[in-house]
């Protein structure tokens, strides 16, 4: 189901969920967030970037292309709705989207993380102008479609003319990542948390990089920032008990 762009606190949560968020961009140091993806990568393991793409990764990753997709697929109506008379400004928007990240940390149960992760996936995919969005929905079917070289070439233009979408700089990385340069998709998850510090689906990105390249203790660290930033993330506690079994050979 696509997620709800926008909508308003679920009436089955308490009404106060909101004020419950805790923290802020200004607690979480952009400069720190990129120096986290460093100390997660210490000692990964080195693998030839041309030869390396293990069965099932763009399966994996393609979860976060499908969803952007279905989501880019509603965005005339939600465009419509920004541009309307009344329609919140781009500093309402944004202090929106640091309520919605806030309440992530608080959210009571996997559901409403699941719809607040749509919600605000959906808010950084529209960023930017109408011309940004379609460089993204073009960048975001030639991925799915395996073109990987043309979505980067369609990510890297949204980022000439827009350089603080988030976003685009997310789906760049995992592009990259596809057409086998990884250096460049490492990059590109850096500038990503550092333009949003908070951003759950590049920690959830560079999880899935370090699995596959079977860097464990890698995964495992940023599995853990994927949990700080979204406890309740569907199957999150499973997932962390996996990948600490193959970390340290533990379990939760």
């Amino acid at each position: 189901m696509i997620p709800r762009p926008l909508s308003p606190i679920p009436s089955a949560l308490p009404a106060d969920w909101y004020e419950r968020g805790v923290g802020g961009a200004s607690e979480h140091a952009s400069e720190g967030a990129a120096r986290e993806i460093n100390r997660i990568l210490t000692g990964r393991p080195s693998h030839n970037r041309s030869t390396f793409r293990p069965v099932g990764m763009r399966a994996r990753l393609g979860v976060l292309g499908l969803l952007a997709c279905a989501l880019i697929l509603v965005a005339p109506a939600i465009h419509a709705q920004v541009q309307a008379p009344g329609a919140s400004p781009p500093a309402d928007k944004r202090t929106a989207t640091d309520r919605m990240l806030d309440a992530l940390k608080v959210a009571p149960n996997e559901q409403a993380a699941a719809e607040l992760e749509g919600q605000v996936l959906h808010t950084w995919l529209q960023a930017g102008t109408p011309a940004v969005s379609l460089l993204m929905s073009k960048g975001l079917r030639a991925l799915q479609a395996g073109q990987d070289n043309d979505a980067v070439d369609s990510f890297s233009d949204a980022i000439t003319l827009a350089p603080n979408v988030t976003e685009a700089w997310h789906q760049r990385a995992i592009a990259r990542y596809h057409s086998g340069d990884v250096a460049g998709a490492i990059r590109d998850l850096e500038q990503t948390v550092t333009l949003e510090p908070r951003n759950f689906a590049a920690f959830r990105t560079l999880t899935e990089i370090a699995t596959a390249r079977e860097d464990w203790k890698g995964a495992y660290a940023a599995w853990q920032k994927v949990m700080e930033l979204d406890p309740k993330t569907p199957g999150g506690d499973e997932r962390l008990r996996e990948l600490k079994r193959h970390a340290v050979g533990e379990d939760t």
